[in-house]
């Protein structure tokens, strides 16, 4: 579009070799032409005041996001360019961190001084205020069980962990010696820290989860960072969970740098602590904690995990002595280190004043409980530490560290809902995401039946715990299986090679539709990503099984292995079916991985005699195996599931058209593998020009067409790409 007063050259500024004009005569320029083309612009307050004249068109809506972090004179600017405004923060975040910046106290003017950001502003104005109070990063509650307590007054929303484990938060207690003065360090701490990294990134079981590591200073920070530069040069192995390669590498930061970051594991180093062995009291200096604010970065620092915080310290909470000290930040660290060598017990009283006094919520959720203890099953009350909690939790006779399901009774949490959306839906999503199975018990029909409700909810939980032993016996099988095939194994190692790349945003996913981190392209099992839950009520009759001709069978039974005189087509959206699905697309997973899920979902529809993959098909065996295995995002929109040994890439080796003893089609060959083609044939002195012709000649194709020929122009922009941010 052309808008008044735009240059009618401006095209060609992007064929310029050099002399650009400057990129705010450009805008000016342009116009409304801008927003036109572009209504939505994502800058720092900075690139506002460089970029947009201040002339510029007011844009209708300004939005700041992390805004406890900006100052006032930086978003002035912004402020000025919109004609509404969003400040979006936490107050009790970290302010803005400059250190050489000019104190209020040392200013020669005594008037009005600004306050640390304009998020504080904004609320020292009283602009409609609207508090957000759901939690969702935290797939335990422990993990967000102390803050909640000390700096939001108990009222964030949290939601239980299927394990019945007290806490995700540990106290790592070493002999450790602060150098105080000198260095600043504490290097016995920080070996421990690192040899616990060592021994997760070295552990098949765990090497999964990302792991980031927090100290309170910058000095103990650089000797964590030298110590692992050691032991990366001594074992070049380690580097895969270092490179540029890992979406969620593992980092090593200090209070004032790691806001905005999340792991699965943070590990925290205090440092600070006795400057002589065997000593009983120490200095009550621990660095930015003793300044302005302290809290707000302890704050931050505690809330970074998603799945475990595992503290270490060269001291006992006990030797913190509080009438030593005024800071509010030394009072909390105390009190979270007691939370993390005694769990919830040390919150003591003000946590239970958080939820419901009683052990139970009504009288109907006590005769059901009763009921069930009655039956042989280990009930817990009003599972959780937040307003919101799960009524019943069964405990699993096998498990005893998991919850085998939950059951939710229509009392008082549930009418307390303020939207049906919320108390029917969003709920169940995020409990199923925590790895919660949930029941439903309605009181009327407790009411009017009991014997027959309970017997209802007897055979549910009994199916649920046949299907968790069926599911143990398949993986002893599985993993007996894998002792003997040596070359499955080779054949996956070859695939983990070469580096990682995250090009351009996926595009018309294949998976159930899902709200993912900005710039995350691999999410691991431990990732709180909200799941689509499939609703028993909706009617069932779009997918539906057909018959199979005895050739398909005999082709399906080959396909499926071992697991094929276990298939139920008509139990394929039933809950208690989804250990079998799992277990199948687990197969496929080791023997093919990695692969997409579009390949998984076609497999298992196909298989089970739907002769369609529709949305209810995804959304079902989505639902039975993402939170299983690794996943990775890529550029073509599709989501790619990696065996749990195998390190997800962006570049692995082609493996031609027929893996595991399965034909694929090219469409179904993982963008990862796409590009290692590319990049075989350009090693061997493939040109640019004759790559889609090679390509075709690869895999079997007699003509290069015009949809093949642009998906290999994209695959070698992708590759030259990678290698510029490469090197």
């Amino acid at each position: 579009q052309k808008s008044k007063g735009a240059s009618p050259n401006r095209p060609r500024e992007l064929q310029k070799k050099s002399r650009h004009k400057p990129v705010r005569q450009l805008v000016s320029e342009m116009g409304d032409a801008l927003t036109t083309l572009t209504p939505c612009l994502m800058m720092s307050p900075l690139s506002v005041a460089q970029f947009l004249p201040a002339e510029t068109q007011a844009f209708d809506l300004v939005v700041f996001d992390e805004a406890s972090q900006i100052t006032v004179p930086d978003a002035i600017g912004a402020i000025a360019r919109g004609k509404r405004c969003i400040i979006v923060g936490d107050p009790h975040q970290m302010p803005p961190t400059n250190f050489f910046a000019r104190g209020a106290s040392d200013s020669d003017d005594d008037g009005v001084q600004d306050l640390e950001s304009i998020l504080d502003e904004a609320l020292a104005a009283r602009l409609p205020h609207h508090r957000l109070k759901g939690h969702y990063r935290s797939r335990h509650e422990s993990l967000i069980t102390f803050s909640n307590h000390a700096y939001y007054g108990g009222d964030l929303v949290t939601y239980p962990s299927a394990e019945t484990a007290d806490s995700a938060v540990a106290l790592r207690r070493v002999d450790g010696v602060y150098a105080k003065g000198k260095s600043r360090t504490n290097e016995i701490e920080a070996k421990a820290v690192v040899a616990d990294i060592l021994a997760r990134l070295r552990d098949p079981q765990r090497h999964h989860l990302s792991i980031g590591v927090v100290t309170l200073n910058s000095e103990q920070q650089r000797l964590i960072e030298d110590l692992l530069d050691q032991e990366r040069r001594a074992d070049p192995e380690l580097e895969a969970f270092f490179g540029a390669g890992r979406i969620d590498p593992v980092f090593v930061k200090n209070l004032e740098t790691v806001q905005g970051d999340q792991r699965d594991v943070i590990l925290l180093s205090i440092a600070y602590g006795p400057t002589e062995p065997g000593a009983k009291t120490m200095s009550m200096n621990f660095g930015p904690l003793n300044k302005k604010g302290g809290e707000r970065r302890l704050n931050v620092a505690i809330t970074r995990a998603t799945t475990e915080v595992v503290v270490f310290s060269s001291f006992d909470p006990g030797m913190i002595d509080l009438t030593r000290t005024s800071s509010h930040a030394i009072r909390d660290l105390k009190h979270y280190l007691e939370f993390a060598e005694r769990g919830p017990a040390a919150l003591g009283a003000a946590l239970q004043s958080q939820g419901s006094t009683h052990d139970y919520d009504s009288d109907f959720e006590m005769t059901v409980a009763e009921r069930l203890r009655a039956a042989g099953w280990s009930v817990r009350t009003q599972v959780g530490v937040s307003r919101f909690r799960v009524d019943l939790g069964i405990v699993h006779p096998n498990l005893p560290g998991t919850f085998l399901a939950g059951i939710e009774c229509d009392g008082a949490a549930y009418h307390s809902s303020p939207s049906a959306r919320d108390r029917d839906r969003v709920r169940h999503i995020i409990l199923e995401n925590l790895g919660w199975r949930l029941l439903r018990i309605w009181s009327t029909d407790f009411f009017q039946d009991p014997d027959s409700v309970m017997a209802r909810v007897q055979q549910q939980l009994s199916a649920l715990l046949a299907v968790d032993s069926a599911r143990v016996d398949g993986d002893d099988a599985s993993r007996a299986d894998d002792l003997t095939t040596d070359e499955t194994a080779n054949s996956r190692a070859e695939s983990d090679e070469l580096s990682e790349n995250s090009s351009n945003p996926a595009t018309d996913s294949d998976e159930p539709k899902q709200k993912e981190s900005s710039g995350a392209a691999v999410r691991f099992s431990g990732e709180t990503a909200p799941r689509i839950r499939f609703d028993e009520s909706v009617d069932q009759t779009i997918d539906t099984p057909t018959p199979q001709r005895p050739e398909q069978a005999e082709k399906v039974a080959r396909s499926i292995g071992p697991n094929a005189d276990i298939l139920e087509p008509e139990r394929f959206h039933n809950s208690d079916y989804q250990s079998i699905l799992a277990s199948i697309a687990a197969g496929l997973i080791e023997q093919e991985g990695p692969i997409t899920f579009k390949r998984i979902t076609d497999h298992l529809a196909r298989g089970h005699g739907f002769q369609r993959t529709g949305k209810q098909i995804r959304q079902t065996v989505w639902r039975a195996i993402h939170q299983r295995h690794q996943t990775s995002r890529t550029p073509d929109g599709h989501t790619i599931f990696w065996p749990p040994h195998v390190v997800p890439k962006t570049v692995v080796a082609f493996r031609g058209l027929r893996v595991g003893h399965r034909d694929r089609d090219w469409r179904e060959v993982p963008y990862p593998e796409k590009l290692g083609l590319i990049e075989e044939l350009i090693k061997n002195g493939t040109t640019r020009d004759s790559l889609a012709r090679r390509v075709a000649e690869r895999i079997g194709m007699g003509r290069v067409t015009s949809t093949l020929n642009q998906e290999i122009e994209n695959l070698f922009d992708a590759r030259n790409s990678q290698q510029s941010a490469d090197d």
